[in-house]
């Protein structure tokens, strides 16, 4: 098959109809596929008592909204992939990790994220330096913890701090 017919075949290869895709799936062109592989996994081998959860990066340099960095691997560009193997190597079930989760990003009611000031540098700042320049420096940032009672706007650094107690 010469290289042109090959580049036809996979320009025109689709696993999915376009108009069933949600415009917030990142992944919904290959899920269906991803799904089906898996499935074929589980039924051919059941891993035994030693199973090992493997952080895989597939080489890919193209445009992709969730194309990660990664400048510690040998393929700096790709696509990271969590799996569950056994210790042969054969791999029994994985997660493309597409992004950050967006249930911990607010929205307002035209679907727009919504940045906010983080409560807890907010409110350190304030004390120390007083309202007016607490406001110019503080940190902003679109999550919060949706299992917080209160679901206060944190940074990540925050977040990190308050949720490890």
């Amino acid at each position: 098959m010469s290289r042109n017919r090959f580049e036809i075949l996979l320009s025109n290869l689709h696993f999915t109809e376009n108009t069933s895709i949600s415009p917030k799936d990142r992944q919904g062109k290959i899920i269906n596929l991803m799904d089906k592989l898996q499935e074929k996994y589980q039924k051919v081998y059941t891993p035994g008592e030693n199973i090992v959860i493997d952080e895989t990066l597939i080489p890919w340099r193209g445009r992709l909204i969730f194309r990660q960095y990664i400048p510690s691997k040998a393929h700096k560009y790709g696509i990271k992939m969590f799996k569950l193997c056994s210790s042969e190597g054969f791999t029994w079930a994985y997660k493309i990790y597409s992004g950050k989760s967006s249930e911990a990003i607010r929205q307002d009611a035209n679907g727009k994220k919504m940045q906010r000031a983080c409560k807890r540098c907010y409110n350190n700042d304030r004390q120390s330096m007083g309202r007016s320049k607490a406001r110019e420096t503080v940190k902003r940032s679109f999550t919060y913890c949706p299992s917080c009672p209160d679901q206060p706007q944190l940074c990540d650094e925050c977040f990190k701090i308050v949720h490890q107690k």
